[in-house]
C-alpha cells in the first residue's frame, strides 16, 4: 500500500526499497504458510474432515499473526509525517496489540503461491473483530 503511494508520500529510493524488501519477507512467510496447506488439503481430494479444518484455523491464526507485525515494520522505514499521509495506515498502527490477535484485516494486493505478485484490480477495506 506505501509502495503504491511513493510519489504521494515522497518516499525515498531507500525507503521504497526497505518497503519492497519487508514485502518480499513477508510474501514469502505467507507462502511457507499456505503451500503446506495447501497441499496437505490437495491429497485429501476434496474431503473436508475434522484434521483439515483444524489446519486451516491453525494456518489462518499464524497468518494474522504475521500480517499484524507488518504496521510496525513499514512505521520503521517511513516518517511520523508520512504516516499521516495515510489514514488508513495511522489507524492500522493505533489498533493496541491486543485487539489485533482476533482482527481481520484486508486491502491491497493478494500474495500468491507462485512468487509473481498479480495487479490489484480493487481495495477490498476493511476491518473484521
Amino acid at each position: 500500500m506505501l509502495i503504491e503511494q511513493s510519489d504521494s508520500l515522497f518516499l525515498s529510493k531507500a525507503q521504497v526499497a526497505a518497503l519492497s524488501a519487508a514485502d518480499s519477507t513477508f510474501s514469502r512467510r505467507v507462502r511457507e504458510l499456505y503451500a503446506p496447506l495447501g497441499e496437505f488439503l490437495a491429497r485429501g481430494k476434496g474431503g473436508a474432515g475434522k484434521a483439515e479444518l483444524d489446519s486451516v484455523r491453525a494456518t489462518q491464526k499464524t497468518y494474522w499473526k504475521v500480517f499484524w507485525e507488518q504496521p510496525e515494520i513499514a512505521a520503521t522505514i517511513v516518517t511520523p509525517s508520512q504516516r499521516e499521509l495515510i489514514p488508513i495506515f495511522k489507524a492500522m498502527l493505533g489498533i493496541p496489540m491486543k485487539n489485533r490477535e482476533h482482527a481481520q484485516f484486508s486491502f491491497g494486493s493478494p500474495v500468491t503461491l507462485g512468487g509473481k505478485p498479480k495487479e490489484a484490480k480493487h481495495c477490498n477495506c476493511g476491518i473484521m473483530a
